[in-house]
């Protein structure tokens, strides 16, 4: 049998087991009687005294294995405990000796901040809804880690200032979540508040908790974001408890739908006492926006993405023309068709702060709402124009259009965007008219426009020795190109070769060519010269091709 005398006890030495405790039958003993075991015959008589002799010594020797294997597991459960002891007192040790401990307050302080979203009115427009009340939001999460963090998020007014909140018809009295939502607005302390409301519900109660609860501190809203709002709703609200917006600088009205059949005719004018407003979008918004009374003449960005074609020209001068003198940014996105009655409109507007002019709507393949969009652009006067984008998904506007308001203008045209259906001679004879500030120009040619060819790319191409004024775009530093390709690679690389000869016209340091399932530039080979530019001259070139 295996030799146990190696076990001792590890305090005192004593021997743990014992050898002559567990003897038991000699193996060739046992072997000599193994037969037995295949059949039913007896033992051997003189045999039988010598297994009762031995069945007692093994029994004895069992009960010590037994009693051994008691008294051992014992003694390991009395180590497991130990152990658990001792992992628990090492496990403490190292957090006493984290270096996390020793981070000042202040460290937190700026660690916290990054967990508050940025209030911007870009942010409002494209933020994910995270509800405020509830406990895995950031400030809350935050505040229950520790009493450390706790006291710290709970003295970080700035923790506390983006209010994002569901208006649920189940919850329309005032109960756990109203006062949850009071305690969050209080620890913002006296901070400008970005407020997020998503109305859920088809019909809410009139007095809804949550929303007189956020009304209350109407004073300090900057930003303010609703989703889903029936207006008359909001006017009915609001008209009551006559909030103020003293610090309201952005509006964003999302996904707006009317109460039912019956349309309310009045003006809302809920926002009309907003001193700050500057930011005004409206998005999926089904009426008239003249019909919502805001101070116009302040704002400085103005969007409309709407989904009615009541608003007809002379309703968009007016607004125009009300901010005329602050505009900076306009962005349309729906169908208006034109005027017939040109002579109503009054005179062409100017427009000395208007930076980014956008126009977007999916059917601009329509010719009354192309005629409609030209006619726009005829009475209005940017002279400070720097992006001009028309991201119409089948064509744009006249280009003689287009053309005539930048010569009008005199504008400093920085950005073009357009989707075309022109031939490639119309758009050199159209570029030809461009202000020659532009550097950055996106063309997407529409079904129906045919590829870009190389007469296009070649009208780019400067050529040695030529004035600066002569070449085509002489500032032009990123180039955009969508569509169908129908020329010479080789003719392409030319061209940007050419551009970065010349000393005085601006070299290409942005090309892009996405011909995304349509004809592709042929002698492709050619483009090889691009890597080798960069690798030999280090050029820094932005190069993309996508086929």
């Amino acid at each position: 049998m295996e030799s146990f005398q190696s076990l001792r006890c590890a305090n005192c030495g004593h021997q743990i087991i014992r050898d002559a405790d567990f003897e038991c039958t000699p193996v060739p003993q046992r072997e000599a009687l193994s037969h037995l075991f295949s059949n039913n015959d007896p033992p051997p008589i003189e045999r039988i005294k010598f297994i009762r002799n031995s069945l007692e010594a093994n029994e004895k020797a069992l009960q010590n294995v037994e009693e051994e294997i008691a008294r051992i597991e014992e003694y390991l459960d009395k180590l497991d405990a130990k152990r658990s002891d001792l992992l628990t007192y090492v496990r403490n040790q190292k957090i006493l000796l984290n270096p996390v401990r020793r981070i000042p307050e202040d460290i937190w302080v700026q660690v916290f901040s990054f967990c508050v979203r940025p209030s911007s009115a870009t942010w409002m427009e494209e933020a994910q809804f995270q509800d405020s009340l509830e406990m895995t939001s950031s400030p809350w999460a935050i505040s229950h880690v520790c009493s450390k963090w706790r006291g710290i998020a709970i003295s970080l007014s700035s923790l506390w200032c983006n209010i994002q909140i569901s208006l649920y018809h189940s919850t329309p009295s005032f109960g756990g979540l109203a006062m949850l939502l009071a305690l969050h607005i209080r620890r913002s302390g006296s901070k400008p508040l970005s407020v997020h409301i998503d109305m859920w519900a088809s019909h809410l109660a009139m007095g809804h908790s949550l929303l007189g609860v956020v009304a209350m501190y109407s004073e300090r809203w900057k930003f303010l974001r609703i989703d889903r709002v029936e207006i008359s709703y909001l006017q009915q609200c609001f008209s009551v408890i006559k909030p103020t917006f003293p610090m309201l600088h952005t509006l964003i009205l999302q996904h707006v739908h009317m109460a039912g059949e019956e349309q309310d005719t009045n003006a809302w004018d809920i926002f009309q006492g907003a001193p700050a407003l500057r930011f005004l979008s409206l998005d999926h918004y089904p009426e008239n926006p003249s019909r919502l009374l805001v101070p116009y003449s302040q704002l400085t960005t103005i969007h409309f993405n709407l989904t009615t074609s009541d608003f007809p020209i002379h309703d968009i001068l007016a607004i125009l023309r009300s901010s005329a003198a602050t505009l900076e940014e306009f962005h349309i996105d729906q169908p208006f068709p034109e005027e017939p009655n040109p002579g109503s409109l009054e005179s062409p507007i100017i427009l000395p702060r208007l930076l980014s002019y956008c126009v977007s709507d999916p059917d601009t393949s329509e010719e009354q709402v192309l005629r409609g969009a030209s006619q726009l652009l005829e009475h209005i006067t940017p002279t400070k124009l720097q992006s001009f984008r028309d991201r119409g998904n089948d064509a744009s506007m006249p280009l003689s259009a287009i053309s005539s308001m930048f010569q009008r203008s005199e504008c400093p045209l920085d950005v073009l965007t357009l989707t075309v259906s022109n031939s490639n001679a119309e758009l050199v004879e159209f570029l030809q008219t461009i202000p020659s500030t532009l550097s950055h120009l996106c063309l997407t040619k529409a079904d129906g426009g045919g590829p870009f060819t190389e007469v296009f790319i070649s009208a780019l191409i400067c050529e040695p020795g030529v004035d600066v004024d002569e070449c085509l775009l002489p500032n032009l530093s990123c180039l955009e190109l969508k569509g169908g390709m129908s020329f010479d690679a080789s003719v392409y690389v030319d061209m940007i070769d050419s551009r970065w000869r010349v000393g005085d016209v601006q070299d290409l340091v942005c090309v892009k060519l996405d011909c995304t399932g349509k004809q592709r530039p042929t002698n492709p080979a050619a483009f090889d010269r691009f890597s080798q530019w960069m690798d030999v001259f280090e050029i820094e070139l932005d190069w993309t091709l996508t086929l």
